[in-house]
């Protein structure tokens, strides 16, 4: 048998599972736009390397595959670093 009473806890307890999972979805969102942008970042500073390097051997400064790797590793670290700080900051 269902009472008004009964409907009416029924109703509240849908409405809060429904908030709940409403909260986890947009924390979840957050949390991956976040990681998105991250690694557009990663991947814009790998391309710009990458492009710069292209454009040296092209113009013959003799760029060696082992200044891309460091040069890559430079562009990563300086963004690991940053990302840190901002993190630490807030």
């Amino acid at each position: 048998m269902v009472t008004p009473f009964t409907a009416q806890v029924e109703q509240q307890a849908e409405q809060r599972v429904s908030d709940e999972h409403q909260a986890q979805l947009a924390s979840l969102k957050q949390e991956y736009e976040q990681r998105i942008a991250e690694l557009e970042q990663t991947m814009k500073a790998g391309m710009a390397v990458q492009i710069k390097n292209q454009l040296l051997k092209l113009a013959d400064y003799g760029v060696t595959p082992s200044n891309d790797a460091e040069d890559a590793g430079a562009q990563t670290a300086g963004l690991e670093n940053h990302d840190v700080e901002s993190t630490e900051s807030g």
